[in-house]
């Protein structure tokens, strides 16, 4: 693999990881402009849901990854978030966007696990390390500009496309892991992991 064809792969890793840390405090600072959120006692399970879901999308991909590979688990978990986020848009109702927002939180979690995962594929030992701490502060620096950016499209257009800006990095993070990344051999080790995967989900 040529160096272009790493570094244009760690941009849609890097992609991938700002989006799943800007989408879990975006929602925070503009739920008081949405009037069916505001207004309801269910406020806060719009937060939650998300924050719930990613962490059970971080454990249920990483059991997933290893029987069916990254690039695949990969490309679900941009559909399911891409997906979601549309529906997050749209959505006219408490309940409409909590539940779009708990699979949102599911995407957001497989994302997280196979980008992290995919860098120890895609780099040798020497730098790893360091591609990896790179990921984590894109997370932790969208997590704290979420909050800014978000009120700042809420004042000047709408509520909804804090969640329709997700589409068009998700579509290129996809044409890039379709096209670019390859996929990793499925392990041996099926039984094992149908039975972490079976306890994880109860």
């Amino acid at each position: 693999m040529n160096k272009v064809t790493t570094q244009t792969i760690f941009i849609a890793l890097g992609l991938i990881t700002f989006l799943s840390g800007f989408n879990s405090t975006s929602i925070a600072t503009i739920m008081p402009h949405i009037d069916f959120i505001f207004n309801s006692e269910l406020y806060t399970f719009v937060f939650n849901s998300f924050i719930l879901t990613s962490m059970i999308g971080l454990i249920l991909s990483g059991v997933l990854i290893d029987l069916y590979g990254i690039r695949r688990i990969l490309l679900i978990g941009l559909i399911i978030f891409a997906f979601s986020s549309y529906l997050c848009s749209i959505s006219l109702s408490i309940y409409d966007i909590i539940l779009y927002r708990t699979l949102q939180g599911l995407g957001a979690g497989i994302l997280t696990t196979s980008a992290i995962s995919y860098i120890a594929i895609l780099f040798p030992p020497n730098i790893r390390s360091k591609k990896q701490s790179i990921l984590a502060m894109i997370y932790g620096v969208s997590s704290l500009l979420a909050p800014v950016i978000s009120i700042y499209l809420v004042n000047n257009y709408n509520w909804s496309i804090i969640f329709l800006i997700n589409i068009p990095l998700t579509i290129i993070s996809f044409i890039i892991v379709y096209f670019i990344v390859k996929e990793t051999k499925i392990t041996n080790v099926i039984k094992k992991h149908l039975i972490i995967l079976v306890f994880y989900t109860f």
